[in-house]
């Protein structure tokens, strides 16, 4: 079975992990009950331009990632 998984959504995926990740730290919690979705939504929002900008950045680290940049991952 191939799987292809479209660059626009890898990349906002990553964004989104990288933004949350940050999103915990700064919020300092330390039980996922205490986390609040439309907290973390809005702090996304805030940030996505910047968080975008990160995952394509980091793909781009990866060997060979030139041949699927512009195009789909399969």
């Amino acid at each position: 079975m191939n799987k292809q998984v479209s660059l626009d959504f890898l990349v906002e995926t990553i964004a989104k992990a990288l933004c949350f990740e940050r999103y915990v730290a700064e919020s300092a919690i330390t039980n996922p009950d205490d986390m609040d979705l439309s907290d973390i939504l809005h702090f996304y929002e805030e940030h996505d331009d910047e968080y975008l900008t990160k995952a394509y950045e980091l793909l781009a680290l990866v060997q060979g990632s030139e041949e699927f940049i512009n195009d789909t991952i399969h």
